[in-house]
């Protein structure tokens, strides 16, 4: 994963922490990421997590994510855009990041694109981060 985002994240690389250690439990995912790459006060961190569909052998400058296509298949999701206009997320953190109800409008919300007419994106999808700093800002 280090050599493909070295390879393909650009000028975001030095940005991007790949955990070190990853285990889910039940409904719970840990990571373990190497803590001198933060920066910063963290009382002030925010953080986002996204669910995806790894690729093993990626196009482009895809980091290892199987798109999602317009219909499902086999290995597909379906529900996207079979250009390179959609974001291929299948879920999110958004609001307080507790799971209420109402948190599926905000990420409707951050993930809303438009395809231009040769496949790209027009609008891509906008994130928001999430965490106890974020939280305090919206009071």
């Amino acid at each position: 994963m280090k050599a493909e985002v070295g390879s393909k994240a650009g000028a975001q690389k030095d940005n991007i922490l790949v955990p070190l250690r990853v285990k889910a439990s039940g409904r719970k995912i840990t990571a373990t990421i190497d803590a001198s790459g933060l920066q910063g006060e963290p009382s002030q961190w925010r953080y986002q997590v996204l669910v995806q569909s790894s690729e093993g052998f990626p196009s482009g400058n895809d980091l290892l994510t199987r798109k999602v296509n317009e219909y499902e298949g086999q290995h597909r999701f379906g529900g996207g855009n079979d250009g390179d206009c959609d974001p291929h997320v299948m879920d999110l953190l958004a609001g307080s990041a507790k799971g209420d109800a109402s948190e599926a409008q905000a990420q409707y919300d951050m993930l809303a694109y438009e395809c231009a007419e040769d496949g790209t994106a027009k609008k891509a999808a906008t994130l928001t981060m999430v965490g106890e700093a974020a939280a305090a800002e919206k009071k």
